[in-house]
């Protein structure tokens, strides 16, 4: 069983993909409060239409609620990773993985649950603003860490891999593709590439999230389990 924390979508796609009539609510804020119990923050999480997975679900309104809260706080960013460890007993308990869906903002929202994690997966697209976005993640997340540091933490990077997504048999992509491939990233690219097709899209509309061996995703897992991720 799994739970996903979405809180850097701001457009719930993810979050209505998963629950049916779904309303915003703010329980996801709770997480970024330091004075937060146990039973608040696991109270947050709502079961969705799939059994195997529950969601503390996106909340249209968090940046504009938190972040300034977070700026007031010189380790606002940690705030979200304690709250993690102070549940990481009992959710170790009830669920195999923990999730965070995040995109790719210069923002202490997503610095807070890239300290939080423990493997970071990132995806990129054959495009040159992308490419040259991944900076716009990892620079402040490693100033992060070397912050904390600085003060005693002991902390480390903990973004394992990149695959590349959206892919098209365009001369565009081929020379994206070697440009990434011949990148600073190259030695945590992997093998797998996810094609931007029809098909795939149509699966994820209508909410099909068993994978079979021919979605190019069951490529992905496996070499996650290879690499020990998963």
């Amino acid at each position: 069983m799994s739970v996903i924390f979405t809180g850097e979508n701001t457009q719930a796609n993810l979050t209505n993909s998963l629950i049916t009539n779904y309303i915003d609510s703010n329980k996801i804020e709770k997480w970024f409060k330091s004075d937060s119990t146990t039973e608040d923050l696991l109270n947050t999480f709502i079961q969705t239409d799939n059994l195997n997975v529950v969601i503390v679900p996106s909340w249209t309104e968090l940046a504009n609620k938190v972040l300034s809260e977070l700026d007031k706080n010189s380790f606002g960013v940690t705030i979200f990773m304690k709250n993690i460890k102070k549940t990481q007993t009992i959710l170790s308990e009830i669920f195999d993985y923990v999730f965070f869906d995040t995109s790719p903002k210069a923002d202490k929202l997503l610095t807070s649950m890239l300290l939080a994690c423990d493997s970071i997966i990132v995806p990129i697209e054959p495009h040159l603003y992308s490419y040259q976005g991944i900076e716009v993640m990892t620079k402040p997340y490693q100033e992060a860490i070397n912050s904390i540091n600085s003060f005693g933490g002991t902390l480390t990077n903990k973004i394992k891999y990149f695959f590349v997504n959206k892919v098209k048999k365009t001369k565009f992509h081929s020379v994206m593709l070697e440009l990434i491939g011949n990148s600073n990233i190259n030695n945590k690219l992997l093998n797998t590439m996810i094609p931007d097709t029809v098909s795939r899209q149509q699966e994820t509309i209508v909410n099909k999230y068993r994978i079979t061996e021919k979605n190019p995703f069951y490529n992905l897992y496996l070499e996650l389990l290879e690499k020990d991720i998963l």
